[in-house]
């Protein structure tokens, strides 16, 4: 028996789409978000335009979540009649996502969930016999149908230095920077190489880009440009994904607790003093202008045109333009960061310690 590789890239949503002949046009142009939905064999839903995997997921609490699940010997029995097995998760819920525009206000709907279901048959038929059953009880509620295990839910994580894919990306990023800006202009906000993946386990080189919400595009047509940039350098043929999703970089979100609690409380540098006045591991630093910022990292050597430099590891979030830089900058080093060599308004002031903690630390001394 075999088993169904797991949806960590378009690609294979596309071939399966194909594979069970529904209706999707791959040339036309949409919303990311629209497009990433109609490659998904794996999600369903009668919402004109869901909230994008990842998202928060809370069960409802009120009566008709009691009156949906006394329904589900009839959505069983549905479910079956088209072919899907009837083990599956039923519920109502409310879905946000923090940060997406509108993803703040819950979304009711029901919900359908399978995890690692039958081999694929389309979903929509018989989400829309649920929606006329429901009906039919007075439940007037989106309803979603959705195999968790296989829909396209990415996950990002850090990709180690020594993979095969960073050479080969470093060797295409120019190019790919260079193609984003002829394409996008100033709509994409994020390029990396990441690990990518539903699970730690189940991860896989992926190059990602983030784009404004709504953005419009052939996406096809992107996504067959970026492959053949990747094809071009990857001489090897090592394995690399493309994700493109929709997001952009906030301060909002970016900021961790540690850094929010910065901002408003400060605190005690005491302990992170050093005799000589270098910043040391754990010390706080910000950007000029901002009362807040972060914690310093590590202490490292990087060489840089051959010539070794001492530097120190921390957040981007931490050395972003300030919150009263133009959005076009903040942007811009979104887009491709902030560093001492770009001799521009990207070139962020970095202050050691940040002013909440020095308040903070004299009113210790004052004492």
């Amino acid at each position: 028996m075999t088993t169904r590789p797991r949806s960590t890239s378009l690609d294979v949503s596309r071939k399966r789409r194909r594979l069970l002949q529904e209706p999707y046009d791959p040339t036309s142009e949409l919303t990311l978000e629209a497009y990433l939905h109609r490659a998904d064999q794996f999600r369903s839903t009668t919402d004109d335009e869901p909230l994008p995997y990842p998202c928060h997921i809370e069960p409802e609490n009120s009566d008709i979540r009691d009156i949906v699940l006394n329904c589900r010997s009839s959505i069983e029995s549905i479910m079956t009649d088209h072919g899907h097995s009837a083990d599956f998760a039923l519920d109502v819920v409310n879905a946000t996502k923090p940060g997406y525009p509108g993803g703040c206000e819950p979304r009711r709907y029901v919900r359908i969930s399978y995890k690692k279901g039958p081999e694929p048959l389309p979903f929509s038929p018989a989400m829309d016999d649920v929606v006329r059953y429901l009906g039919s009880c007075g439940i007037q509620l989106d309803v979603e149908i959705v195999d968790l295990d296989y829909c396209f839910r990415p996950s990002l994580f850090p990709i180690p230095p020594e993979h095969p894919a960073v050479d080969v990306y470093e060797s295409f990023h120019a190019d790919l920077v260079k193609f984003l800006n002829s394409t996008m202009q100033q709509s994409w906000r994020m390029l990396s190489l990441f690990m990518v993946g539903r699970t730690f386990q189940a991860k896989a080189p992926a190059v990602t880009v983030f784009v404004e919400p709504k953005l419009r595009k052939d996406w096809n047509s992107v996504h067959n440009s970026i492959r053949q940039i990747i094809s071009t350098h990857n001489l090897e043929g090592i394995e690399i994904d493309i994700n493109i999703l929709p997001g952009f970089l906030s301060t909002d979100i970016a900021a961790s607790t540690e850094s929010i609690q910065l901002c408003t409380t400060g605190r005690d540098m005491m302990h992170e003093m050093h005799p000589n006045g270098h910043p040391i591991l754990g010390a706080s630093i910000g950007v000029l202008g901002e009362d807040g910022g972060g914690t310093l990292g590590g202490l490292v050597s990087a060489r840089v045109h051959g010539k070794w430099i001492p530097c120190a590891l921390t957040n981007y979030h931490v050395i972003r333009p300030a919150t009263d830089a133009p959005p076009y900058i903040t942007a811009q080093a979104n887009r491709i960061g902030s560093s001492a060599r770009f001799q521009d308004e990207t070139n962020s002031t970095v202050v050691y310690f940040t002013p909440s903690d020095v308040r903070k630390t004299r009113k210790r001394l004052e004492r």
